[in-house]
């Protein structure tokens, strides 16, 4: 049985064109759409899935908060994000971690079903894989300049952690009674997380020299 692929885009004619060329594939996957977020976690609930594909600009719920909901409720279901922002594309270590890609817009239709095909592949020959790692999905906040609050917790401990981003910057971090650079650094070095995301941040001053970059120097 073909496994099933869910595309999320609010980009209609994306969706379309994507969904008839995926048909070149049709014994290896089924493809299903979403225009946002919150159609992708109903279609989430209501099929099983094999791999999510979402862009991170969308209306009604955003890229980042679908993938903060998969980190919580989905955290086996890899993703590939596609963004017309390009400024990851030489954080290539980053998308080490599973089957997680990241692909720079505009991308055509038949570039994009043999991308998914060439993962569903991988992920067969995977015995284990995570959704999102934290270190890329901060990435993924610096890139987009995203003001937000992240919750982050340690699925092999339960120990909870916050981090604070402002305009893409992070701004500071806290772990038990930790502050700043040795917060965050912890955090960055927990193998198993899941995360919540609120588009806040109640931080004004900068504690973190350099941000993430200060965090996470291998990702220079």
């Amino acid at each position: 049985m073909p496994d099933k692929v869910l595309l999320v885009d609010d980009d209609r004619i994306l969706l379309f064109r994507t969904q008839k060329q995926s048909a070149v594939f049709k014994d290896r996957f089924q493809l299903l759409l979403a225009e946002n977020g919150r159609q992708a976690v109903e279609k989430l609930e209501a099929e099983t899935v094999a791999l999510v594909v979402t862009d991170l600009q969308m209306p009604v719920m955003d890229g980042f908060e679908l993938l903060s909901f998969m980190s919580l409720n989905y955290p086996d279901i890899p993703v590939i994000i596609i963004t017309a922002y390009g400024t990851l594309k030489s954080r290539r270590n980053v998308l080490q971690n599973g089957a997680v890609e990241f692909i720079e817009k505009p991308i055509e239709p038949e570039a994009l079903t043999r991308k998914i095909y060439a993962n569903l592949d991988e992920i067969a020959e995977e015995d284990a894989f995570q959704s999102v790692p934290l270190e890329l999905f901060s990435y993924l906040i610096v890139s987009e300049k995203k003001t937000c609050t992240l919750r982050v917790v340690n699925r092999n401990t339960g120990m909870k952690g916050v981090l604070f981003f402002s305009r893409g910057v992070l701004m500071d971090a806290r772990l038990g009674n930790r502050h700043g650079r040795e917060a965050a650094s912890e955090m960055y070095a927990w193998h198993r997380t899941k995360y919540t995301i609120q588009d806040l941040c109640a931080v004004a001053e900068k504690k973190i020299p350099g941000g993430l970059q200060d965090v996470l120097p291998d990702l220079r």
